[in-house]
């Protein structure tokens, strides 16, 4: 079935904060520094899908709606930048964000009976055209782009999805863990019917966020006006929509094992210093598999990124819920082969370990302009394998309970070719990781689970 034919749409509105005083009032955002790599990256997009079951009330139409349009409005009062839009006016030298009275989300209410919700919410091969149909779409222009958009879609008899289209100009994957969770945190509230104020309704501190703007990030990292004077995202490298999108799960058994491994193919020295947590064992783990799996069609060279989070490395160091990207994308590069070869997980490992422990000794924190972006990408594009990886199971993404239990799937369609991500695993259990990864074809993702099952059984 076409796309377009998937889901019918019920109902599109605009959800604005909800009237209380500083929703009443124009506010503007600087965009900090961490933020300006952001501007022109394709849209963020995440789908949390939610099974019916027999224990909660599921009107769709009566409770799960209203509820989570009356608590979005209340949410988006403590989140005024996410109702507005990042702008680039004629008259200014640069662009901000800008929330006006009456700005808001857009919020659009669907519904299907063709799409078959165990597969689009499975973590088998799925092409990516699979879940785009419970995503919404932002229209943006060169001088402003709405920073969110969400979508709430209904599977008759199955359960619900939530999908998010956000401008990554203003999110990183705590921002946006944030706001998520703020929004869950008020809409369970109000699905326990437990009386709310109808204008305003506070957060817990770990769920309020800060948009302070302190001096050490709002340097402008370009140290010029960039020449295309744009907001819009930028979609030329996307992945094409029939890639297959598939899932992986370590459990707490398997990073230990992994952690054993690597520990056995270093020397004791190296071992005393290796920071080797769960992510860098993941990580490590699912490059090692995806790289073979790539056979012959691999590049000579691997170029492998992560993000870190250095709100608290920062000196001074910002607010644990400081809203806007906060992050250092420490990078390596080695030869492909090397990663082949016996010992290649602790290779990975090690660099990966060594990347985090010095950002942590000495508390410096680069942050990539755009030209080091683009002349990186001129260097080794024809000759490197650039993968790198997003999100964290710190997050609990499967936690998220908007009052009428925990999503079965977190999907986040990822952005680039050799894109992964990591987060928590839904069976609760605590220390496990899913890993969701894009394959060009079946042929590739077959090998790459052989070997992923292979090396941890």
């Amino acid at each position: 079935m076409e796309e377009g034919k998937l889901v019918r749409i019920v109902e599109v509105c605009k959800i604005c904060p909800s009237k209380h005083s500083s929703s009443e009032s124009q506010f503007s955002l600087p965009l900090a520094s961490f933020d300006w790599i952001s501007l022109r990256v394709p849209l963020l997009q995440r789908l949390l899908f939610y099974p019916q079951t027999q224990t909660h009330d599921y009107s769709f139409t009566d409770s799960i709606v209203p509820t989570l349009k009356r608590s979005l409005s209340l949410t988006l009062t403590h989140f005024l930048p996410l109702a507005g839009n990042v702008v680039w006016p004629e008259d200014s030298a640069l662009p901000f964000f800008l929330y006006s009275p009456n700005d808001g989300v857009s919020f659009t209410v669907a519904d299907t009976t063709h799409a078959d919700f165990h597969h689009v919410s499975g973590g088998h091969p799925r092409q990516i055209h699979d879940c785009l149909p419970f995503i919404p779409t932002i229209q943006s222009s060169d001088s402003s782009t709405p920073i969110l958009a969400i979508q709430l879609t209904h599977f008759p008899n199955h359960g619900f999805s939530i999908g998010f289209a956000a401008h990554h100009v203003i999110f990183d994957g705590r921002s946006f863990t944030l706001f998520v969770k703020a929004w869950a945190y008020i809409s369970k509230l109000i699905a326990n019917q437990l009386d709310l104020d109808l204008e305003f309704c506070p957060l817990p501190p770990e769920l309020t966020p800060s948009f302070e703007r302190p001096p050490n990030v709002l340097r402008n990292p370009f140290d010029y006006v960039p020449k295309n004077r744009s907001v819009k995202c930028n979609t030329e490298y996307l992945p094409t929509s029939n890639y297959l999108m598939a899932t992986f799960q370590l459990t707490p058994t398997h990073i230990q094992k992994l952690k054993k491994r690597v520990l056995e193919e270093v020397e004791k020295e190296e071992a005393e210093e290796l920071h080797l947590s769960t992510f860098v064992v993941a990580y490590a783990y699912a490059l090692i598999c995806f790289i073979k799996s790539k056979g012959g069609e691999c590049k000579e060279l691997l170029n492998f990124e992560f993000a870190v989070d250095v709100r608290g490395v920062l000196d001074p160091p910002v607010s644990s819920t400081y809203f806007g990207n906060c992050l250092s994308n420490p990078a390596a590069l080695m030869e492909a082969r090397e990663v082949r070869e016996e010992g290649g997980l602790s290779k990975i490992a090690k660099k990966i370990s060594h990347m985090i422990v010095e950002l942590r000794r000495t508390r410096t924190v680069k942050v990539s302009t755009m030209a080091d972006c683009i002349q990186f990408q001129t260097k080794y594009f024809s000759t490197a394998e650039l993968c790198w990886v997003a999100s964290s199971p710190k997050f609990k993404l499967y936690q998220t309970n908007f009052g009428w239990g925990n999503p079965n799937k977190v999907e986040m369609v990822l952005l680039g070719k050799n894109m992964m991500y990591l987060i928590d695993t839904k069976d609760g259990s605590g220390g496990g990781v899913e890993i969701g990864l894009l394959f060009p074809n079946r042929h590739q993702w077959e090998i790459f689970a052989s070997l992923f099952a292979e090396g941890i059984n």
